[in-house]
């Protein structure tokens, strides 16, 4: 280290003794401070150390060996890293005191032989990381642990050490990349504990602004994620101005005491103005508080009132910088809502970025035009392209009806020099910055020079579409880009999106595709960052992200749920933490405890859905969100609630056309379910020519057919006369593009886009054949006797028609079931058709049809089929449909 407070930094047995004398003398509070004022200048030492050896590195040859392709793809799904589990960062500890180490993603074995992903750990005392490719030493500074242990014990001189670990094979030669390697700061005390829990910022009697960053520390104690109890382990809890929990007691969730389940050992709290005690309560996987002090702290802190007054400014680029057009712009607000343009609310409005031209003045309308950019949709990032030269921007705050506020706080002005790009084609990462750290969710602007970004489905010189992939290497040219959660894909030709990262390094990679997703040559189409994501406030709570309270809408509208601190997971088991979204319309909250019922105006979403579409009547409506747990009971507290009010309009009922299901660019397995669906359209069998009217004509890998032409009937061009809006594909594995397109009775097709849509999907091999049975299959008349004898007591054909069942008149709320053998399969993805029939019978709210004869599918379907069917009943009935087609 370059830089070090002179009365933290060991050296000897004399400078030991005079930190010795200094803490008696001085006190603990004051040798923390001052330790607290070092931090920072030790900690951006340390960092530019650090990135100097990475510079230098980058200049030598020398690399570890590196594992086989084989072992890279095995070990993708887990990334190695190597990390101290105890004591945490900034802990105090007694002069000997614990290390724990681990490790993922790599072997830990005795030193000896080289092994791809194996090798063993060194402990290094104040002093700097090993380069790559060289043999840690052995000596005091360094310490090897080639009996691959993990556990260890240190006897250090009282002061401030830095403990760095790094991870070398066999032969203690340092492996290459930081996820290698881990740093932790202890402050050595005589009479320190050998298990303590504390803050060790902010300290005791601090005056601070909110957001207050907070840090706890764990000695002799594994800060580790809850769900399992293990000795010695747990994690914190912060207590907001109530007493502590009773040992043995679990710590109840809610907003004086938060949870950091996760492991976390720094957070962001956001308190009012005030003093405010803090408590730091240590407990273990289940939340159940420890017996003793030593598992807790508490401190005292004043927050002032922040400068709350509005404030608009741009964040990048900086005044006076130099960039390359395109470059992207990202937008700052104070004390004030961006929301999107159409209503007036008070401290709230939009962005407007104005271009070589002066401000609107206060109370007129901002223009729009090329110099006048509006972002009505409530952005706060955008990419501007300008030619070469300097530009003035001002940024420009405005109401709902783009009427500029008056104010200088409401303006922000800069000049960027934009320099002519050499022409050649290239992406970049716009935002975030290489290295910068950020709170989850965080934005990302991804640009492009020289080439088109637009959807994907056609392949066009010089375009294509963006793709992030985290933390996995970039495809290589030639091959499509995968889809899974290291893959992200945007292929509507989006330039900005929205990341939600756990906490921790990440690299990102940007990558350009054509219109079918296969990878561009050349490092011109790429670009790699790497961020620092920070733990946000993960206290528990839901919310509706869209639409807005008070906002107006026209029906069938979508709606975005949200949640913070939880997962969002399918109904079925009970886990902690985890539940589903339920929206109730025009009634009260289920109270917490019970079970939410299943109606028209309870609305489950139990596959873990985070969004809806809403089809209501036009009036005022209240919407409250819900989340319950697997087994759709409500939980207690007003985190788990949110509540809006929405006016809905009376549609325009212009006319369109779209598929339902599946979507854009899912991967499905043949034979799998397609969902028509109109607006403002009347869906009709072919035979008569009626105005506003018609019927739905799939085409396979094929054009549109002009408007005012018959559309054809052939094996790409799919008729469905009888007024069908859903329909079952069986394609061969492989890329298609799906086009819908509306017709009248005599099979003409319509002028204009909006009685078109247009899809693509990626047929794999399916899982499942969901065929009937052959003959040898043939159910035992007794196993369709009884099967029939349950469906018919408990009343099943009262909402589906089903083969072998009396038909009722209410028998088309539910899905059809006579072809259910053949499709079941096909219904949900990674089920068997068995496994999605017992489901559905069990647990009806897990998976909706989307479509029913009558229209929408509404769940309506009794809950307690597991009481009112036995199990041999089950099995027939389960069998019995299986063995349903109208297939010959």
């Amino acid at each position: 280290m370059n830089s070090v407070h002179p009365l933290v930094r060991a050296g000897g047995p004399i400078l030991g003794l005079l930190i010795l004398i200094y803490v008696i003398n001085a006190g603990v509070d004051t040798f923390r401070a001052d330790l607290k004022a070092a931090r920072d200048a030790e900690q951006e030492a340390i960092l530019a150390a650090a990135e100097t050896e990475s510079e230098q590195e980058a200049e030598e040859t020398t690399t570890a060996e590196a594992p086989s392709q084989d072992e890279e793809v095995q070990e993708e799904s887990v990334l190695p890293e190597v990390f101290f589990r105890q004591p945490t960062t900034h802990a105090i500890v007694p002069p000997t005191f614990v290390v724990k180490m681990g490790a993922v993603g790599v072997s830990v074995d005795q030193s000896g032989d080289v092994v791809a992903g194996s090798g063993h750990m060194h402990i290094l005392v104040d002093t700097d990381f090993i380069p790559a490719g060289e043999i840690i030493p052995t000596d005091d500074q360094h310490l090897h642990y080639g009996d691959a242990s993990l556990e260890t014990e240190l006897t250090l001189t009282p002061g401030e050490h830095t403990l760095h670990l790094q991870f070398a094979d066999g032969l203690h030669t340092a492996l290459e990349g930081d996820q290698y390697r881990d740093t932790i700061i202890v402050f050595v005390e005589e009479d320190a504990a050998d298990q303590s829990v504390a803050f060790f910022d902010p300290l005791d009697g601090t005056t601070v602004s909110s957001p207050v960053e907070v840090t706890m520390t764990a000695t002799g104690l594994i800060v580790e994620p809850s769900g399992e109890v293990n000795e010695d382990a747990g994690h914190f809890h912060i207590l907001v101005d109530t007493d502590f929990i009773t040992a043995g007691e679990i710590i109840p969730t809610d907003e004086k005491h938060l949870h950091y389940g996760q492991g976390q050992t720094s957070v962001s709290l956001e308190l009012e103005p005030g003093e405010h005690t803090l408590r730091l309560q240590f407990a273990d996987g289940l939340h159940t508080a420890l017996e003793g002090d030593q598992y807790r702290d508490t401190i005292t802190i004043i927050v002032e009132a922040s400068d709350e007054s509005p404030s608009v400014r741009f964040g990048i680029p900086a005044d006076g910088e130099t960039v390359t057009s395109p470059f992207a712009v990202a937008m700052q607000a104070t004390g004030l809502i961006v929301e999107p343009s159409g209503e007036v609310n008070e401290g709230a409005g939009h962005f407007h970025i104005l271009v070589n031209t002066v401000f609107t003045p206060a109370g007129e309308i901002i223009p729009t035009d090329d110099q006048h950019l509006h972002y009505g949709q409530g952005q706060t990032i955008a990419t501007l392209e300008l030619e070469p030269g300097e530009h003035t921007l001002r940024l420009q705050f405005a109401d709902g009806l783009h009427t500029a506020l008056e104010g200088d706080q409401y303006r922000d002005t800069i000049t960027v020099s934009v320099e002519a790009s050499d022409e050649s084609p290239s992406v970049r990462f716009g935002l975030p910055a290489d290295g910068a750290t950020v709170t989850s969710p965080f934005e990302v602007a991804m640009l492009a020079t020289e080439l088109i970004v637009e959807p994907s489905g056609e392949v066009n010189e010089g375009a294509g579409h963006f793709h992030i992939l985290v933390n996995t290497d970039f495809t290589p040219a030639g091959e499509i880009i995968p889809t899974d959660d290291q893959h992200l894909h945007y292929g509507q030709g989006q330039t900005t999106a929205t990341l939600e990262l756990e906490p921790g390094e990440h690299t990102l990679r940007l990558q350009f595709a054509d219109g079918l997703h296969t990878a561009l040559e050349g490092d011109q189409y790429r670009d790699t960052i790497t961020v620092l994501v920070e733990a946000g406030d993960q206290s528990p709570s839901v919310r509706f992200e869209q639409p807005a309270d008070g906002a107006t809408v026209a029906s069938p509208f979508e709606v975005v749920m949200a949640a913070t601190g939880l997962i969002v997971e399918p109904s079925g088991e009970v886990n902690e933490g985890a539940g589903h979204f339920h929206i109730l319309v025009n009634t009260d909250f289920t109270p917490a405890g019970e079970v939410i019922p299943t109606d028209e105006l309870h609305l489950h979403y139990g596959q873990g859905q985070t969004t809806a579409t809403l089809e209501l009547e036009p009036g005022e409506y209240t919407l409250r969100l819900q989340f319950a747990d697997g087994l759709h009971t409500a939980l207690e507290g007003d985190q788990y609630r949110d509540t809006i009010t929405i006016i809905v309009e009376a549609d325009d009922q212009s006319p369109s056309v779209r598929f339902e299901q599946p979507a854009d660019g899912a991967t499905v397995a043949s034979p799998f379910e397609v969902v028509m669906a109109a607006t403002g359209l009347i869906v009709e069998p072919s035979g008569e020519v009626n105005e506003g009217a018609g019927h739905f004509h799939i085409l396979v890998n094929t054009d549109f057919t002009p408007a005012g032409e018959v559309i054809p009937t052939d094996e790409e061009n799919l008729h469905y006369g009888q007024g069908q809006t859903t329909a079952t594909l069986e394609l061969e594995p492989g890329e298609y593009t799906l086009r819908l397109q509306f017709a009248d009775g005599l099979h003409t097709a319509l002028e204009g886009d909006l009685y078109r849509d247009t899809i693509t999907v990626i047929v794999e091999e399916a899982q499942s054949t969901g065929e009937g049975p052959s003959d040898s299959d043939l159910l035992a008349q007794e196993t369709v006797d009884l099967a029939i004898e349950a469906m018919t007591r408990t009343g099943c054909n009262s909402c589906h028609v089903t083969t072998g069942l009396p038909v009722v008149d209410a028998a088309m709320l539910g899905p059809d079931q006579t072809n259910l053998g053949a499709i079941a399969g096909t219904r949900r993805e990674g089920y068997s058709a068995e496994e999605y029939l017992r489901e559905a019978i069990l647990d009806p709210s897990a998976f909706i049809v989307e479509e029913c004869p009558l229209g929408q599918c509404l769940q309506v379907m009794p809950v307690n089929y597991g009481d009112l069917l036995t199990e041999e009943e089950l099995d027939a009935v389960v069998a019995y449909l299986l063995s349903l087609t109208t297939e010959e």
